[in-house]
C-alpha cells in the first residue's frame, strides 16, 4: 500500500533509533496487536486518517505538504486533553460554532466494521439505540455510515447530517469531530479521541455534556497529526516526548 510505505519511511526517515513496530491503519489485526503492546508496556507507533477533515489524504503530485497523518505513540487515538501550544490548531483556521441546545434528529455515526467489533459489537449497538429510542420517543434516529460502507448510496457533508442534531452518537467515529466543532454534542467509547469533551457511550443519554475546553481538545488533537515532511523530520516524536509525557 503507498500510503502505509511512504509514511512508514517518512517516520524512520524522522525517528531513525525508533525500535518498535510501525503500524499503518486497522488491517492485519493492528487494534489487537497495538492493544497487546500497550498492555505488555511496548513501545509502538500507530498511523492512520488525521483528525481533521480538512486535513484528510491529499496526494497531489508530490506535494506531500497536502498529505496529513495523525501519529500516535503506545495507542491509536489520543483521549485526553495536553497542555500544547496552539500554533498548530490556528494553522488549521478552525471556527467552533456555538453548543447546540435542541435538535429533532440523533445521528449515530457508524465506524468500520473491523473498528465496530474491536470496540463494541452490532447487538451493543442495537441495544444503544433501543434505549435512546426510549428516553427520546419523539426524535428521529438517522445511522450515518463511513463514505466507503457499500451502505451509502448518497454523500452527505456532516454539517447537513447534523444540521437539525439535538446530538450525535458513535464509538470512535472522527466524523463525531467534526460535529463537535459545528457545536453538536457528543456520546462515544471512553477509547475515542472526542472521549475528553463528550458524554459515555455506556453512560445516561439524558446528561448531554457541553463542554467549555472545546479549543484546548482540538489544540491536542492538532499536536497529534502531520504531515509528511513534517514526520520525516521527526516533530511527531519530539513533540510526543515534549508534550505527552
Amino acid at each position: 500500500m503507498l500510503k502505509e510505505k511512504i509514511t512508514k519511511e517518512a517516520f524512520l526517515k524522522g525517528c531513525p533509533n525508533f525500535k518498535g513496530p510501525i503500524f499503518f491503519g486497522t488491517s492485519n489485526n493492528n487494534l489487537e496487536k497495538c492493544y497487546e503492546y500497550r498492555k505488555k508496556g511496548i513501545d509502538f507507533v500507530y498511523i492512520d486518517m488525521p483528525y481533521f477533515d480538512s486535513t484528510r489524504y491529499h496526494f497531489v503530485g508530490n506535494n506531500l505538504e497536502k498529505s496529513y497523518f495523525r501519529v500516535c505513540f503506545n495507542c491509536v487515538f489520543v483521549n485526553k486533553i495536553y497542555s500544547v501550544p496552539e500554533d498548530r490548531f490556528e494553522d488549521l483556521k478552525i471556527e467552533t460554532k456555538e453548543w447546540k441546545k435542541n435538535g429533532n434528529n440523533i445521528v449515530f455515526f457508524m465506524s468500520s466494521p473491523i473498528v465496530t467489533n474491536f470496540f463494541s459489537n452490532h447487538k451493543k449497538i442495537e441495544k444503544t439505540i433501543e434505549q435512546i429510542k426510549k428516553i427520546y420517543p419523539n426524535k428521529k434516529i438517522k445511522i450515518s455510515y463511513k463514505k466507503s460502507s457499500k451502505l451509502v448510496t448518497k454523500l452527505v457533508p456532516i454539517k447537513d447530517q447534523v444540521e437539525d442534531c439535538l446530538f450525535t452518537v458513535s464509538i470512535t467515529s472522527l466524523a463525531a469531530i467534526q460535529s463537535i466543532i459545528l457545536g453538536v454534542p457528543s456520546f462515544c467509547h471512553e477509547e475515542s479521541p472526542c472521549a475528553p469533551v463528550s458524554g459515555k457511550l455506556d453512560g445516561d443519554f439524558r446528561k448531554i455534556k457541553y463542554p467549555e475546553n472545546r479549543i484546548e481538545w482540538l489544540k491536542t488533537l492538532a499536536y497529534g497529526q502531520y504531515n509528511l515532511e513534517e514526520i520525516s523530520r521527526g516533530l511527531p516524536y519530539l513533540y510526543y516526548r515534549e508534550y505527552f509525557c
